[in-house]
């Protein structure tokens, strides 16, 4: 690879994870939400699609490739569709692992970064509250000062 094109991709992915940043920066938990469906349903779709071209005959319509994915996705498995080909099986082998794992682990780090930003929040407030207590502590001590020095 020409080490201008090796430069170019190195750019494009300090580019694409400065958006990644971006996005976690302004996750809310509906975001958060949406993100996770987003890529649930992604996954389904995308393996029901493979299931209905890889075995139209078991799979007669997309409707039903779809109620297939989503059963292999969620480890449901009730069995009344199942891929027959080794390019089936190998969706399905794919799809349970993401399932189980994929997903998950999405969760988790989206999770983990809201749980970041409710610490990096919740920090910055404690220490704006200690030091309104500290000014609060001085001040009685000033005034307590000035009492001393007023009474006989």
């Amino acid at each position: 690879m020409p080490v201008e094109a090796h430069g170019a991709n190195l750019s494009r992915m300090a580019r694409d994870g400065h958006r990644l940043v971006q996005y976690a920066e302004r996750l809310t938990v509906l975001r958060a939400v949406f993100s996770i469906a987003a890529v649930a349903v992604a996954l389904t779709v995308g393996a029901a699609a493979l299931g209905r071209i890889v075995e139209p005959e078991t799979f007669g319509s997309f409707g039903e490739a779809c109620w297939w994915a989503l059963q292999t996705v969620s480890t449901v498995g009730y069995g009344d569709s199942v891929p027959v080909t080794a390019g089936g099986r190998w969706i399905a082998a794919a799809l349970m692992l993401l399932g189980v794992a994929f997903v998950p682990a999405i969760t988790s780090i989206v999770v983990a970064v809201l749980v970041s930003q409710i610490q990096r929040r919740t920090g910055g407030q404690a220490e704006h509250d200690m030091a309104l207590a500290e000014r609060l502590e001085r001040l009685e001590r000033r005034l307590e000062a000035r009492e001393d020095e007023d009474s006989p």
